[in-house]
């Protein structure tokens, strides 16, 4: 019990960052999702390739350009930071945490989202998403997942983010509900 509540903390603290209007969301935007991937990109591949650093070549694609392709993203995570944020705060309020997790007893939420400035919440913000991807990497999945990374190389970060925006909005999400945006 004590390690969930300490997984959660950081992504509580993260998710009262938010504006209080972003609690009263009822759905996280195509536009959101895809600022959300941008954001998260960066983190993702890092912790991915570390989660699967026992299992790929050394001279794989993750080896090879990893880092370049984590620097065409990183670029971009502080305009996208808003409205991943945004998506982060709806996502959690809809399911009283991400994927149903229970929020923290006795947390003044209200609070926080005063408090906690950008330059906290960012950071806490990643750590969260390297502990949620080290829980959801599979070993033998790892060369998958590279293959995934190869191919998104290929597409400008802005495109790739729409792409997956637009098929979250397509096929959902079970974290959360699609705002319709036709």
């Amino acid at each position: 019990m004590f390690k969930l509540r300490a997984c959660l903390l950081p992504f509580a603290l993260f998710a009262a960052a938010q504006p209080q209007v972003a609690l009263a969301q009822s759905c996280v935007s195509e536009n959101d999702i895809s600022a959300l991937y941008v954001y998260s990109m960066p983190t993702v591949i890092e912790a991915t390739r570390n989660s699967c650093d026992q299992v790929l070549a050394r001279d794989g694609f993750l080896a090879r350009n990893g880092n370049s392709l984590i620097g065409k993203y990183a670029e971009l995570k502080g305009d996208a930071w808003p409205s991943a944020r945004r998506a982060i705060l709806a996502m959690a309020d809809m399911r009283g945490g991400i994927q149903g997790q229970a929020r923290i007893r006795d947390l003044n939420l209200s609070e926080l989202l005063t408090s906690l400035p950008d330059d906290v919440a960012r950071p806490l913000a990643d750590a969260f998403i390297v502990e949620k991807v080290a829980q959801k990497v599979e070993p033998r999945n790892c060369g998958k997942y590279e293959r995934v990374a190869e191919a998104i190389a290929e597409i400008e970060p802005h495109t790739a983010a729409t792409l997956v925006g637009t098929l979250v909005g397509l096929v959902g999400a079970k974290e959360a509900e699609i705002c319709t945006t036709e």
